[in-house]
């Protein structure tokens, strides 16, 4: 528990320490500010970094070459094939940036990586935050696939759970925070921001479960797998974009989601005898129902959508609080006062 806050720690110093050093080389010197800022921001950040490892008490352990060798052949080829997909991840990504601009223009590629990024943001801060302390745990029982089974279904059902409120509050503001962070010409990234919003639901029961691949070190099935699932997925992009606008990209990261579950399912499910429960299934489906109506409720576009938009919130919230103090015997009120008093 020390190691993870003082990850936490860290990851926020850090993101601090690039954001005061980054800001004042922009701010002076413009656009040729921009690399300096760049390498000073990283540089700064493995600082903080460093600082927190040297603090964290470890036994230095000599090993011969042979050993390194024999003990990291497995990880050196789940590394090659992790770093084979973000490549033609980023590969992939490019052809549908370059369809974007050949079939929309520079204005469309901007709209697109604007709803992206406040997705990315908004959802990565908890998505990456369950990331930090499930991986080690799953790491330790690869070899158990009965807890691996609990584990994966207690994560998705924490995931799901957790975000269920925070989806319906970002349906109900994207207009607002993109009138904060951009400009209203960018009001347009809705479109796109309310399907993907959907995809990220999914994709925390599907990356809970995806994450198995990765603990067992099952480079090849997960190779396989990804660069399937991601031509289907380029496909979906090019096609429903051109049918669909916005809507279609965003719909398309909804698909991605729904194929990313199935894959991810069948095989863990074949191989390993994991599967979700129907506690994590009714959730899901549950939430994604919800959402739907969230968003039809908000595109009404008149007073009635607030009143029905803010009885929408209240349940999602209500829904959250119960279920968490009922089926996972956490009291949301009672552990926040704890660590308040804590602090004090």
């Amino acid at each position: 528990m020390r190691q993870l806050r003082s990850l936490a720690k860290a990851s926020v110093f850090g993101s601090l320490a690039a954001l005061v050093t980054g800001v004042p080389l922009f701010y002076f010197l413009g656009e040729a500010g921009i690399v300096p800022s760049i390498i000073i921001s990283a540089f700064a950040a493995l600082c903080v970094s460093v600082y927190y490892v040297r603090k964290i008490g470890y036994d230095r352990v000599k090993l011969s070459t042979s050993e390194v060798a024999r003990e990291g052949r497995s990880m050196l080829t789940m590394g090659f094939s992790l770093m084979l997909v973000s490549f033609l991840a980023v590969v992939f990504d490019y052809i549908i940036i370059a369809y974007i601009r050949q079939q929309g223009g520079l204005d469309i590629i901007g709209i697109y990586t604007a709803g992206s990024t406040i997705i990315t943001s908004y959802f990565g801060i908890v998505i990456n935050a369950m990331t930090t302390d499930y991986y080690p745990r799953i790491s330790a029982i690869n070899h158990d696939d009965a807890k691996l089974k609990e584990a994966v279904n207690q994560q998705s059902e924490v995931g799901l759970i957790l975000v269920f409120p925070l989806a319906i509050l970002f349906l109900f503001l994207t207009r607002i925070v993109i009138k904060i962070l951009y400009t209203d010409e960018f009001e347009a990234a809705v479109d796109y921001t309310d399907f993907a919003m959907l995809g990220t639901i999914v994709m925390i029961c599907s990356n809970s479960m995806g994450m198995i691949l990765l603990a067992k070190q099952s480079s090849k099935i997960f190779l396989i797998s990804v660069i399937g699932q991601r031509v289907l997925v380029l496909f979906a992009f090019l096609v429903l974009y051109r049918l669909w606008g916005l809507a279609g990209l965003g719909i398309a990261y909804f698909i991605h989601g729904i194929i990313h579950l199935i894959v991810v399912s069948c095989i863990m499910g074949k191989f390993y005898n994991i599967c979700f429960s129907k506690k994590v299934l009714l959730n899901l489906t549950l939430i994604l129902v919800i959402c739907t109506a969230a968003i039809l409720v908000r595109r009404m576009d008149n007073i009635s959508s607030y009143f029905w938009g803010a009885i929408i919130l209240l349940s999602a919230m209500a829904y959250t609080y119960m279920y968490m103090k009922k089926s996972m015997n956490i009291n949301p009120v009672s552990a926040i006062r704890q660590r308040i008093r804590k602090r004090k």
